[in-house]
């Protein structure tokens, strides 16, 4: 196990965000080009 990891209420927390790990420009491609939109149509 990771050092850094540790258990917070049942979840693991390594007190990063979810923008720590995803940049904005890769939610932003992932929202604009709207295929799994298409897909579940």
């Amino acid at each position: 196990m990771d050092a850094g990891l540790f258990m917070k209420d049942g979840k693991y927390d390594d007190g990063k965000s979810l923008f720590d790990r995803i940049q904005l420009e890769e939610i932003h491609a992932c929202t604009t080009c709207n295929a799994c939109v298409e897909l579940v149509q």
